[in-house]
């Protein structure tokens, strides 16, 4: 699978990265792997590569997909 991830944020030089990861293990009853079926970057994201620190929208946009695994 793949994650976008946050780097060297502490170091003061941070960029985003996309890159393959192990598929995480569902480890106790209730928790659930989802499918992602669209991801955008905002301006959140930008405050967060400059260190400012967004606040979350608070858009309702839950579309959860059951993978059974």
């Amino acid at each position: 699978m793949r994650a976008i991830r946050v780097k060297q944020l502490r170091e003061g030089n941070p960029y985003i990265s996309l890159e393959a990861v192990e598929t995480p293990a569902i480890q106790h009853p209730g928790e659930a792997l989802v499918q992602v079926l669209a991801v955008g970057l905002d301006g959140t994201d930008r405050e967060i590569l400059q260190e400012k620190y967004g606040t979350p929208l608070k858009a309702k946009m839950n579309l959860p997909r059951d993978m059974n695994l």
